[in-house]
């Protein structure tokens, strides 16, 4: 099933897939905005944020991706079936947005990090590099973020735009979803390696990241 052409328009006026959907304060990533929410976008969120996880928890394990697959559309139809209008798309991306605003959060307990969200936390690794005593603390903390991040990607990608409006285009929903997919990964195993490199992370945070301020050049409005 390919994404109504209503989706791409969202997505114009709003900036991008994934980690463009939120409010920007910067070139990349995107910061969380004040905001209502209905029960019915609440209950949206929390699917999301359950069958995120799964697929996260999958990912990395080459006997599991059809299971992936499966999970990954069951979620993108469900939103679809749910039709916010506009904002369809926004419970997928939901799990990025900071832990006072609905998202996952970093690590297990809240207020552990601060600010205490995923792609703001990307956004910090891109900014700076970690000490080592940061990168010991933090590490498997990083890999699993970054694993939510791809499990957000991979759903993204299965609803690429069903035709090119004005200069954007179908293919670059797609390839800058793959990109956001393979970075976030590697940003993982990065991570988990042995011995991880703070060069390293910073270097994959910031490719990351990147790929959202591209994304902003097509997609977001002039």
């Amino acid at each position: 099933m390919c994404l109504p052409t209503r989706w791409l328009v969202f997505f114009g006026a709003s900036g991008c897939l994934g980690l463009s959907l939120l409010v920007v304060v910067g070139p990349g990533l995107a910061a969380d905005k004040e905001e209502k929410v209905t029960p019915e976008q609440k209950a949206a969120r929390e699917q999301a944020l359950a069958s995120v996880q799964q697929i996260a928890d999958m990912l990395g394990d080459d006997k599991k991706a059809d299971d992936i697959q499966k999970k990954a559309k069951a979620l993108a139809d469900s939103m679809m079936k749910a039709d916010f209008g506009v904002q369809a798309v926004e419970p997928i991306m939901a799990p990025l947005k900071l832990r006072s605003k609905g998202g996952m959060g970093i690590g297990a307990k809240a207020g552990v990090y601060d600010p205490d969200g995923i792609e703001a936390k990307i956004i910090g690794l891109a900014k700076k590099k970690l000490t080592a005593g940061e990168l010991k603390n933090q590490a498997d903390d990083i890999a699993k973020l970054a694993k939510i991040t791809a499990a957000v990607a991979e759903v993204s990608a299965l609803h690429k735009p069903e035709k090119k409006v004005a200069d954007k285009k179908p293919e670059d929903w797609a390839k800058w979803s793959k990109d956001m997919r393979d970075t976030a990964l590697e940003l993982a195993n990065q991570a988990k390696a042995a011995k991880p490199d703070a060069d390293a992370i910073k270097k994959t945070a910031t490719k990351l990241n990147g790929t959202c301020t591209d994304c902003h050049d097509k997609f977001r409005p002039k």
